[in-house]
């Protein structure tokens, strides 16, 4: 069985064969989320149709509680209050980059942490969503991205040339939310 070759799989094949290069010591790539331990504050830009819809100030506290349990805070300052909300980051497999998110209200999330991201997607209410906190130098980069399950578009699934094409859905982006934190406090 041959399988075909999509933008995708060439992608992943270039990834795979590329030789590892050691990043210079004064950007090591960390090894878990305990490196964004610290309090990290900046702007949560909410962008709809590529613009700006909302700008709110964001902070954003991580302690170490014990060995496998951080806190990781999260306040948004609107104009008459705040919103303070406060999740558990747990180590399930730290070897493997496996975590869990405890939103401490039933909902635990599963998360995974590899080249200095900490990533996690789920569905709710009919929305796929995507999170990701990256540390790049000095700045912790947090970005959330919303899809809708029913406006999916589906491409592929054809033949071209003797290749079979297989399905891919897309789920467009509806709503994105980035922000660029820098460190407060160690």
């Amino acid at each position: 069985y041959i399988i075909p070759l999509t933008i995708a799989s060439l992608v992943l094949l270039t990834f795979m064969s590329c030789k590892s290069t050691k990043l210079p010591a004064s950007n090591p790539i960390p090894e878990s989320p305990t490196a964004f331990v610290g309090d990290w504050q900046g702007t949560l830009n909410i962008y709809q149709s590529g613009n700006i819809v909302e700008a709110i100030p964001m902070l954003m506290e991580i302690k170490r509680m014990d060995s496998l349990t951080l806190l990781w805070r999260t306040t948004y300052s609107g104009d008459s209050t705040d919103i303070t909300k406060d999740y558990l980051l747990r180590t399930s497999d730290a070897e493997s980059g496996q975590y869990e998110i405890d939103e401490q209200n039933g909902i635990n999330l599963q998360a995974s942490f590899s080249g200095a991201t900490l990533s996690s997607i789920y569905a709710v209410m009919g929305r796929l969503i995507t999170v990701s906190h990256t540390l790049i130098g000095d700045e912790l980069h947090f970005k959330i991205d919303v899809t809708m399950e029913k406006s999916s578009i589906v491409t592929g699934d054809t033949i071209i040339a003797q290749d079979t094409i297989p399905e891919v859905t897309i789920y467009p982006v509806v709503l994105s939310q980035i922000a660029i934190l820098k460190k407060v406090t160690p």
